[in-house]
Parts: structure tokens; sequence; C-alpha cells
């Protein structure tokens, strides 16, 4: 009658790594203020960039157009 209850327990150090990993992909993100931070300095960049880039073409199809103009 007298039952001995056992427990067991084994942990592996790899297998708790790999369990996080898999639960991580299908919890919801976090938005941390440094996150926000990150994608308003990625848009003022994006966007001072595209306009760097559009003046830098419009300048020098004026310039081309310019010297064209000087040597005909």
């Amino acid at each position: 009658m007298a039952e001995k209850e056992v427990f067991e327990y084994t942990y592996s150090a790899p297998a708790q790594d790999e369990v996080r990993r898999i639960r991580a992909k299908y919890l919801p993100k976090e938005v941390t203020k440094l996150d926000q931070l990150r994608a308003l300095d990625a848009a003022v960049t994006k966007r001072g960039n595209a306009i760097s880039i559009v003046h830098g073409i419009l300048y020098s199809l004026i310039l081309g157009l310019g010297m064209s103009c000087c040597l005909v």
C-alpha cells in the first residue's frame, strides 16, 4: 500500500532556448519607446535622402542644359 511518488525532471538549456525562440515568434511584438524613436529617425532620414536625390538629379539636368546651350 505504501506507494512512493517519484518526480523526474530533466533540464536542458538548449531546449529552453528553443522554446523561448518559438514562443517569441508567435507572441505580439511590444513596441518600446526606443523602437518608436528608431522608426521616427528612419522616416526622417529616408525623406531627407529622397529630397537630396531629387534635387541632385534636377540640378544636374539644369547644369547639363546650360552647358549644352553654351557649347552650341
